[in-house]
């Protein structure tokens, strides 16, 4: 992985990645960043920064 949740909380508000990655509002539960969409996003990510590579260097999976 070339960067986790963690990393993106360093650099992006909290409250931004909340209501970038909420399905759905449901104002009655707590709000909290949906770690399911976060490492879709980052899986995604992942895989078209290894694609890219892939055709420069030998990539060890």
């Amino acid at each position: 992985m070339y960067c986790t949740l963690e990393d993106l909380l360093a650099q992006v508000p909290e409250r931004t990645l909340i209501e970038l990655t909420s399905e759905e509002m449901d104002f009655d539960s707590p709000a909290t960043v949906n770690t399911r969409v976060v490492d879709s996003c980052i899986r995604y990510a992942d895989e078209l920064i290894d694609a890219h590579l892939r055709g420069r260097y030998i990539l060890i999976t």
